[in-house]
This record gives C-alpha cells, sequence and structure tokens, in this order.
C-alpha cells in the first residue's frame, strides 16, 4: 500500500503503521521510517513486548522477583535473554531452571 500511495522522498527502508495495528493498512495509518525509528516508535506507544515487567518463577510457581524488562532479568540473573523471552511466549517451558511470564 505505502509503496503505491506514499512517496518515500527520503528512501526510508521501513513502512510503520502509526497506530501499532498491523492490520491496519490504510495510507493515513502508514508512513517510511528508518529502523530506528520504527524501533522507536515501537518503544514509544509501548509495542516492544522486550520492555515488558516480567515475573520470575521458581519451578513450582512461586514467585521469586519482578524485573521491569527481560533484558533487566537477562543482566542480573546471567541468562539468555532469548531464553527469558522464548520463556514469556510460551515457546519454552523454563530458562535457566526457572519460569518467567509477563505481568498482565
Amino acid at each position: 500500500m505505502a509503496k503505491v500511495f506514499i512517496p518515500n522522498l527520503e528512501n526510508k527502508e521501513q513502512v510503520n503503521h502509526i497506530d501499532g495495528n498491523k492490520q491496519n493498512s490504510c495510507v493515513n495509518n502508514l508512513e517510511w521510517v528508518t529502523n530506528q525509528e520504527n524501533s522507536q516508535h515501537a518503544h514509544d506507544v509501548g509495542l516492544n513486548p522486550t520492555k515488558k515487567s516480567i515475573i520470575q518463577y521458581d519451578l513450582q510457581m512461586n514467585k521469586i522477583k519482578e524485573f521491569a524488562s527481560q533484558k533487566e532479568a537477562s543482566n542480573k540473573l546471567n541468562i539468555s535473554k532469548h531464553g527469558i523471552s522464548k520463556c514469556c511466549n510460551n515457546n519454552a517451558k523454563t530458562s535457566g531452571g526457572f519460569i518467567f511470564k509477563f505481568i498482565k
């Protein structure tokens, strides 16, 4: 849609959905952006799941600690951020011997 209807005068490489809804491809909801601009937009409007707060549990689902982000948990626990992410997104049961869940 953007390639056809929105001029890309600055040769930016990505299309951003302004309202954050990728299903809404109306021309007035699309804009050309750089990778950095797209990432910043996702962060600003809360679309970046790596910035969600998480809870660390033991294997019996006893709450251990809350972290502001997967990155913080990864740094403090010396566990792979990718592994924590897989656990939070239900693609793995555990990471580093713990269970991690997004705070709802």
